[in-house]
């Protein structure tokens, strides 16, 4: 089974936790996609204001568990873990202790949190490149299974989009698939690739742009039954539709 770096995979994790809710908060104001184009870094700024006093909350809410999928080897003991850590009323620093499996990578977990939204707070989103140099570098011998990291990312991207959506919109919110599949595309690169790609291929369908992204059918199917578990859990359990990409 394929592996990858850690601390690599939480910064790829604390990015799409941001970028996905910053998404789904601008998809629920611009009910179309004239006005979406017209986002601006004033309006970034301002979602980020908005939320400045619940977005820690918010993040708890889903990176507390997918953070621990990079720290527990397998679902069973991740459920004991998370059971037994749920049970003894510790604070949510205590608690992200535990999902990150010891000081050093909750300290990257925090500089990772600061660094991006620091960034929103400017009204701007942090690109491939830059993320790529600039995230928080930690034991390099520290490795999680890719799958386990494709996993926590989709989900993490995923359900804060979800979340930003519903913090708009609480009564009904709308998933727009084109947008989650482009922050897929954005949080699945910077985990498994070290630079930007030269280019994505010019033709083909979705599938073919996920594979070159994924770099192996597994992985792309990984992050297909990872991205379908979210989507079923958010229509079954909150309500959750699509949104007519025609309109």
């Amino acid at each position: 089974m394929s592996k990858i770096n850690k601390s690599k995979a939480m910064a790829a994790l604390i990015r799409s936790f941001f970028n996905g809710f910053t998404a789904g908060t601008i998809d629920a104001r611009c009910p179309s996609a004239l006005l979406k184009e017209r986002i601006e870094e004033k309006d970034v700024k301002q979602i980020m204001l908005d939320q400045y006093d619940t977005i820690f909350s918010r993040f708890f809410d889903i990176a507390f568990y997918t953070l621990s999928l990079l720290t527990f080897p397998d679902a069973e003991t991740q459920r004991q873990q998370i059971g037994k850590a749920m049970k003894n009323g510790l604070s949510y620093t205590e608690l992200l202790k535990i999902a990150c499996g010891s000081e050093e990578n909750y300290d990257i977990m925090v500089e990772e949190y600061k660094y991006h939204f620091t960034y929103l707070l400017q009204g701007r989103l942090s690109n491939v490149q830059q993320h790529l140099r600039d995230y928080t570098r930690g034991d390099e011998w520290e490795e999680v299974d890719t799958s386990r990291a494709i996993s926590a990312v989709v989900r993490t991207a995923v359900r804060a989009y979800i979340r930003g959506l519903q913090t708009i919109s609480p009564k009904q919110a709308f998933i727009r698939p084109a947008t989650v599949y482009g922050l897929l595309l954005s949080d699945l690169l910077l985990l498994l690739h070290e630079a930007p790609m030269p280019a994505l291929p010019e033709e083909g369908d979705l599938d073919t742009l996920f594979l070159s992204v994924c770099k192996t059918p597994e992985n792309y199917h990984t992050m297909m039954d990872e991205m379908n578990r979210v989507y079923y859990e958010a229509i079954e359990n909150e309500g959750m539709a699509f949104h007519n990409e025609g309109n």
